[in-house]
Order: structure tokens, then C-alpha cells, then sequence
């Protein structure tokens, strides 16, 4: 299972995302969170980061925190606030956003 940051806030995200599944991030959020509504990337959404870890930042909104992230094989996931799941590649390159509420 893989082992995220302050585990008591990210609710069912370490089951959704198996290591051992050979899928992407994006396949196994789509099939084990289907009943959620998948994953469904949006677009226009920027990351800065700073002290306290990431922010997903997006045109005229509140800049959004990280609350926890977890290495997936060569990316990071990160748990922003309002339920925003974010993955990123290279250590800084958003890849993709979705919200699993």
C-alpha cells in the first residue's frame, strides 16, 4: 500500500492507489474510484511551492495547500485541500489534477 504524509486525513486514496497494480495512477483512480466519478483531469491549474510543501494554484481562486503526498513509483501524489488530488513528475512538473471527493 503505498504510505502517505498524515495518513489520518487522506481517507481511501492508499487503497486506491496500489503499488502492485502495474496501472497508471489516472487507470487505477478511474477504475477503483468509479463510483466517485473516475478521474477526471482539469485543466488550467499551476504548482508553486514553498516551506510548507505544494500549492495548486489556479487563475482568480485561493491558492489550495497541500494537506498530504505520497511516492507512486516515479511521480508524487499530493491530497490538496477541498479534495483535490494532484500528481506530479520530476519533482515539480504538475502532470495532472482531478477531484476525488
Amino acid at each position: 500500500m503505498t504510505q502517505w504524509s498524515h495518513t489520518q486525513s487522506v481517507g481511501w486514496l492508499p487503497h486506491i492507489f496500489q503499488e502492485a497494480d502495474p496501472r497508471t495512477a489516472q487507470e487505477q483512480a478511474q477504475d477503483r474510484y468509479s463510483h466517485g466519478g473516475g478521474w477526471m483531469s482539469f485543466k488550467g491549474f499551476t504548482l508553486a511551492e514553498d516551506e510548507n510543501g505544494f500549492i495548486l494554484e489556479y487563475p482568480e481562486d485561493v491558492p489550495i495547500v497541500e494537506i498530504s503526498r505520497a511516492k507512486f513509483r516515479d511521480q508524487t501524489l499530493v491530497l490538496f485541500q477541498y479534495s483535490w488530488v494532484g500528481i506530479i513528475e520530476g519533482g515539480t512538473e504538475l502532470l495532472e489534477v482531478s477531484r476525488m471527493d
